[in-house]
């Protein structure tokens, strides 16, 4: 698996944020577990976006935020 220091090596610098780790807080209650912290710690970096144009991925507190869509999302 890739270190952050490889995905920075791979997508260059991210923007400047703050990390949000109450954020994740909802999200882990609603799943009913906690998320690997190298998720999380990719995600308060780069924040929601689409990665090399196959990838989307969400943050709790971006434009998009992660626990609106995990709610509409259907569940078999």
């Amino acid at each position: 698996m890739a270190s952050l220091d490889d995905l920075v090596q791979l997508f260059g610098l991210p923007p400047t944020r703050e990390p949000s780790p109450d954020a994740w807080v909802e999200v882990e209650d609603y799943v009913g577990s906690s998320l690997p912290g190298d998720f999380k710690t990719f995600l308060d970096a780069d924040g929601t976006g689409l990665i090399c144009g196959e990838l989307v991925v969400f943050h709790p507190r971006g434009s998009s935020p992660l626990l609106d869509r995990m709610r509409k999302t259907p569940w078999a």
